[in-house]
């Protein structure tokens, strides 16, 4: 199964400690919404990088990709990662919570990855959360209060006005 990690995204761009939990829901690799959101945050994936990326080339403050790791295997994570910014042919980025099957990875750890292993982005702005194609399909598998706070950040169109 692949794991999402559901309430991180508002964890780390908004002040909602109710949410500071690493809530993780079970997807199989071949669940068709999943991958649905999938392709579609990559599709977007161009727009949100270019307009994402600070002067030193870091990601600027908000900005943050979900991340794909150990797909060969029945452990794969789906985490985030908050910063990040590109690096040779891939990306560097710093683990936004505690991984649940990745041994010794921890929060805080720098990682490497490839831009074929990006499942989402998301982008906080406004009192908004963007991007967060993974975390939408999560919805109806939340619990009430979560499902409630997401909700009302959760933009209605997941790509900013203006991109």
């Amino acid at each position: 199964m692949t794991r999402f990690l559901a309430s991180i995204a508002c964890a780390v761009f908004l002040p909602l400690t109710a949410l500071a939990g690493d809530d993780v829901i079970q997807f199989g690799q071949q669940d068709p919404e999943m991958q649905s959101a999938i392709a579609e945050a990559r599709t977007s994936l161009p727009q949100f990088l270019a307009n994402t990326q600070g002067a030193d080339g870091q990601s600027i403050e908000g900005a943050g990709l979900k991340v794909e790791f150990n797909a060969e295997s029945e452990q794969s994570e789906v985490i985030w990662i908050v910063p990040f910014a590109p690096r040779g042919d891939g990306f560097v980025g710093i683990l936004a919570n505690e991984p649940t099957s990745m041994p010794g990875q921890h929060a805080g750890d720098m990682v490497e990855f490839s831009e074929a292993q990006i499942a989402d982005w998301t982008y906080s702005a406004d009192g908004k959360l963007f991007g967060n194609y993974t975390t939408r399909v999560m919805l109806p598998h939340l619990d009430d209060a979560t499902k409630t706070q997401l909700s009302q950040i959760l933009s209605e169109n997941p790509v900013p006005e203006g991109w």
